[in-house]
């Protein structure tokens, strides 16, 4: 009977997200359904005894709480120093450097579809070190989406690739590999290199052959008059080539300081980013920028907030407990 509730409130969940219902609500409501169903069915109790308030009602509550608690502080704070790296790294221009550089050897194929295939691929690494999607995306349309369409590819097919740069969520400043690694109560650069490299590496290879073939295949088909116009506003940003080395830093330390290299000394992912942020505000203040500096320190703790603030609603996705 719990299983057959459980998939009743699944379809049901399932069925509101395709009908654009809220999907933050839509999932905890399901996470309560299934809280108070397991209650009901006596499989479980939403806190062991020990932890217990005394009342089954209240203790749902309770467990809401804790979690929310414990999210906020431990992923939901790697969670905002990243979000708040990578807007720092898009507003000095340190992730336009590194883009410039890694799709430059783009320029020397002719051959269109090969450099969409590569493409993909060098945007798929280039998200291990800017791990904002909409970021990478961004500059992905600046720089890879006019030499694409340059060569022949259909605006479509462009952007498509771009599209999808970043499904991946590589690398240990991604939230989801830090929710893995934690999971599995391992370390995120062993979890990156030991368990997510390998498979994300045949991954970008299937899927840069599909793109290949596949958008290939649509732009044939397609007529060759487009009317679809794409326009992306340039960044007044210039940084110089070597700011391309700051987004690289949080990982360089994560894996240096990591038990495959200096076990004697421990770094995690919110440290790296904090140590990163300061020594990229050394290079703007060196560079005879202090104002500057100072004012984009602001606009980093105020990126902070608004992580915080996207991470909410992602917060109020609650799973049952099943804690005898």
């Amino acid at each position: 009977m719990t299983t057959l509730f459980s998939l009743i409130v699944i379809l049901a969940v399932g069925y509101l997200i395709v009908k654009r219902y809220n999907p933050q609500t839509t999932l905890f409501l399901g996470g309560m359904l299934l809280m108070v169903a397991s209650v009901f069915f006596g499989t479980g109790l939403p806190l062991a005894e020990s932890a217990s308030s005394g009342s089954v009602a209240l203790d749902i509550f309770t467990f809401v709480k804790q979690t929310m608690s414990k999210t906020v502080a431990g992923l939901g704070l790697i969670i905002m120093a990243v979000g708040g790296f990578a807007h720092y790294m898009d507003h000095i221009g340190a992730s336009r450097a590194l883009v410039n550089i890694a799709i430059k050897p783009l320029g020397y194929f002719n051959s269109p579809y090969l450099v969409m295939a590569l493409g993909y691929i060098i945007g798929q690494l280039l998200n291990i070190f800017i791990p904002s999607a909409s970021g990478l995306g961004l500059l992905l349309m600046v720089t890879l989406y006019p030499i694409l369409v340059r060569l022949g590819v259909s605006k479509m097919s462009a952007t498509a690739v771009i599209a999808t740069a970043a499904c991946l969520d590589l690398g240990p400043a991604s939230g989801n590999a830090n929710l893995a690694a934690r999971t599995a109560d391992m370390p995120v650069t062993e979890y990156f290199i030991s368990y997510q490299l390998p498979v994300a590496l045949a991954t970008m290879v299937t899927i840069a052959v599909l793109h290949l073939f596949v958008q290939r295949w649509f732009d044939k088909r397609e007529s060759s008059s487009e009317d679809t116009d794409i326009n992306v506003k340039e960044s007044e940003v210039n940084p110089p080539s070597w700011y391309a080395l700051l987004p690289v830093i949080p990982l360089a330390l994560l894996l240096l300081f990591s038990p495959m290299a200096i076990d004697t000394v421990k770094i995690d992912v919110v440290t790296a980013m904090l140590v990163s942020i300061a020594v990229a505000m050394l290079c703007e203040a060196s560079a005879a920028h202090l104002k500057r500096c100072l004012a984009i320190f602001w606009f980093t703790l105020t990126a902070w907030v608004a992580s915080l603030r996207a991470l909410l609603p992602w917060l109020l996705r609650v799973k049952p407990s099943h804690t005898a």
